[in-house]
């Protein structure tokens, strides 16, 4: 994955593959192997070289970046598998593949720090949690006061030597009645990066 990063130091684009190595190395190495990239932007732009302070500041961003990315990324990768999850076209917008991995990052932050004070909601989330691989996940782009959200729709994977109720899951939307903590919702504000309005079903 590349970063790169615009502003009045000029243009920046580091690696991700290779921030383990740059981040273990020293400060003073650090600025050697991206002054060249500073110089570039400096002499594109006609501006004086950053101070230390500057750099310092960019490279403390660029990592705070880094970090939060793979975070991200780790959640993805343990939680719901790519194949459990489908971007479906019949909403009003559909959401890019980036949009949809940062809202599932949202929604794990969500889970964790859960708004709700209500109990019955809290002990929902705490089964959710205690099942989080065994969901797949439904995208469906929706309008909000005229904003653009992302709905996720959440119900159970597909378990080996059991009939699929769902095989046509990657072409409709999925809903039904009743299920519990198996079957629940929330919405993703790309503009916010916040998720909110979490429902999960009830029970017969």
């Amino acid at each position: 994955m590349l970063i790169r990063v615009h502003s009045w130091l000029g243009k920046i684009t580091l690696d991700f593959a290779d921030m383990k190595t740059l981040m273990a190395e020293p400060a003073g190495c650090r600025q050697r192997r991206l002054e060249p990239q500073f110089q570039f932007g400096h002499a594109w732009l006609g501006l004086p070289e950053p101070g230390r302070s500057a750099m310092k500041l960019l490279l403390v961003s660029l990592f705070a970046m880094l970090i939060l990315e793979s975070r991200a990324v780790a959640n993805l990768d343990t939680d719901i598998a790519q194949t459990n999850q489908v971007i479906l076209s019949s909403g009003r917008w559909k959401p890019s593949f980036e949009e949809t991995q940062k809202a599932l990052a949202a929604i794990q932050e969500f889970l964790d720090r859960p708004s709700s004070t209500n109990e019955w909601t809290k002990s929902e989330i705490k089964r959710i949690q205690e099942h989080a691989k065994e969901y797949r996940v439904q995208f469906l782009g929706v309008v909000r006061g005229g904003r653009k959200v992302i709905w996720c729709n959440f119900f159970p994977a597909s378990r080996k030597d059991e009939k699929d109720y769902f095989q046509d899951w990657k072409q409709r939307e999925i809903s039904v009645d009743d299920g519990g903590f198996w079957f629940w919702q929330i919405e993703y504000d790309p503009r916010t990066g916040k998720s909110s309005r979490f429902t999960s079903n009830g029970y017969a």
